[in-house]
């Protein structure tokens, strides 16, 4: 089973926006972020939810302005792929249980950021 979430006009934060926001003490903006991602992925979750020890592969789709480094793009990626844990939508993001591959494209005017879950176990 494969799902599909877009969350458009959404563009993930880089890693080094994020570390600005920590050192400046605007942690509020993260929790923004989290109310932000939460409704959509809570949805998904209802019928999505992964079983006991499902292993599970994610994509990471970013549609930004310009494109940042690699290591910028999967710091960015952390918290949404905490929240994808944190409503069920994969059991546990370490190694052992995801696969989580990230892309990012230039586009200036459709900005977005789309996740693609699907599992890894055999149907």
């Amino acid at each position: 089973m494969k799902i599909e979430i877009e969350l458009p006009g959404v563009v993930t934060p880089s890693g080094n926006q994020i570390k600005r926001w920590l050192y400046k003490g605007q942690t509020w903006r993260l929790s923004k972020l989290k109310e932000l991602y939460r409704p959509i992925l809570s949805i998904c979750s209802v019928h999505y939810k992964a079983e006991e020890g499902e292993r599970r592969r994610v994509e990471f789709h970013s549609h930004r302005k310009r494109k940042i480094d690699d290591d910028n793009l999967i710091d960015g990626f952390k918290y949404l792929r905490d929240m994808l844990r944190v409503v069920g939508l994969i059991w546990e993001d370490s190694p052992k249980y995801l696969e989580a591959e990230y892309f990012q494209y230039t586009d200036r005017k459709n900005v977005k950021t789309r996740l693609i879950i699907e599992s890894m176990e055999e149907e």
